[in-house]
C-alpha cells in the first residue's frame, strides 16, 4: 500500500486485524519479518543509523492511550520541550516561545503548561500528544486510534484539529481507527484491513457509497443509524469470528463470507483495480465482472 504526500489515509478494520502492528512497523517499534518500508524514497526497513535518524525526525506517532503516552513525572511544558531539544528544532532561548506557540495551535491555554498529565482531561491529554508530535516538524504523522478513548464530541473535534494542522503544516497522515464515521470525516482515501490483508482501498466517498468487498459492506452496514421519529438503531452484525484462518493461501475472510466459493479457500485474491483508484481483493463474480478479471 502507498500513502501519498499530503493526504490522510484512513485504515479501518476490527480489533486484532493488524492496524496497530502496521503502525509499529513503520516507526520501528516492531521489526518486520519480511518486506520493505520506504519513506520518501528511502528504505527504512533495515537498521542503518542514518535511516533511523531520518525516521525519528520526520515520522511521529500519536498513540491511543494518551495517559500512558505522556510521562507522568513531567509537566506539560517539559513534555513539549523534549522533542525540541532532541531534534534541535530551535535554540535554548527560543524554546519557551515555541512551546507557547504549540499550545495555542492545539487550542489550549498556556496556563496548562505547568500541569501534570493526570491533572488534564482525556481530550486535553490527547491534544498534548498531538502538540508533541508536530513539535518535531514531521512530514508523516501516524495516528493509532487517537480518538477511541474520547467522547463523541471530542472525537470529531480532535479529527477537525488534525485536519487543520495538516493544512497548516502540509502533513501526511495515516489515521488508524475503528470509528468509520470519524474516518469518513478526516480521510481522502480509506483502506480496509482484515487479518493483516488489505480487502479494499478507495477514495473516502467512493468506498462509503459503493463498497464492493463483502467485509467492507458489513463494516459500513454496522455503523449505527438513528432514524428520525424512532429511537431504534439499525445495527448489522458481521457473522462468525476472526480467529478462523484458511490452512492454505486462501482468502483470509473466506470462513466468514456468505459469498465464499471453493476458489476462495485455496487461492488468496490479489488487490486489483475495478475502477480508477478503487482496488478490491475478492474472487466474487459480481466484483470480478467490474474488472478484476
Amino acid at each position: 500500500m502507498d500513502v501519498f504526500k499530503g493526504e490522510t489515509l484512513g485504515l479501518v478494520g476490527e480489533s486484532g486485524c493488524g492496524k496497530s502492528t502496521l503502525a509499529r512497523l513503520i516507526v520501528r517499534l516492531s521489526k518486520p519479518d519480511s518486506g520493505e518500508i520506504f519513506f520518501d524514497g528511502v528504505n527504512i526497513s533495515n537498521g542503518d543509523k542514518n535511516h533511523k535518524k531520518l525516521l525519528f525526525s520526520k515520522i511521529q506517532m500519536i498513540f491511543q492511550d494518551h495517559g500512558a503516552a505522556l510521562n507522568p513525572r513531567m509537566r506539560v511544558g517539559q513534555i513539549l520541550a523534549e522533542p525540541l531539544k532532541i531534534h534541535n528544532i530551535c535554540s535554548a532561548g527560543e524554546i519557551a516561545g515555541r512551546i507557547g506557540e504549540l499550545i495555542r495551535q492545539i487550542g489550549l491555554n498556556s496556563v496548562l503548561l505547568n500541569s501534570y498529565p493526570h491533572q488534564l482531561s482525556g481530550g486535553q491529554r490527547q491534544r498534548i500528544g498531538i502538540a508533541r508530535a508536530i513539535a518535531a516538524e514531521p512530514q508523516l504523522i501516524i495516528c493509532d486510534e487517537p480518538v477511541s478513548s474520547l467522547d463523541v464530541s471530542m472525537q470529531f473535534q480532535t479529527a477537525a484539529l488534525l485536519k487543520a494542522l495538516q493544512t497548516q503544516f502540509n502533513l501526511t497522515i495515516l489515521f488508524i481507527s475503528h470509528n468509520l464515521m470519524v474516518v469518513k470525516q478526516i480521510s481522502e482515501r480509506v483502506a480496509v484491513m482484515y487479518l493483516g490483508q488489505l480487502m479494499e482501498l478507495a477514495g473516502s466517498q467512493e468506498i462509503y457509497s459503493r463498497p464492493y468487498h463483502p467485509y467492507t459492506k458489513g463494516l459500513i452496514a454496522a455503523i449505527p443509524e438513528i432514524k428520525p421519529g424512532t429511537d431504534k438503531k439499525k445495527i448489522a452484525v458481521l457473522e462468525g469470528f476472526s480467529g478462523a484462518i484458511p490452512a492454505g493461501q486462501g482468502c483470509s475472510y473466506c470462513f466468514r463470507c456468505h459469498k465464499a466459493s471453493g476458489r476462495c479457500f485455496i487461492e488468496r485474491p490479489q488487490l486489483k483495480a475495478i475502477s480508477a483508484g478503487h482496488f478490491v481483493a475478492c474472487h466474487h463474480s459480481d466484483i470480478a465482472g467490474q474488472g478484476l478479471r
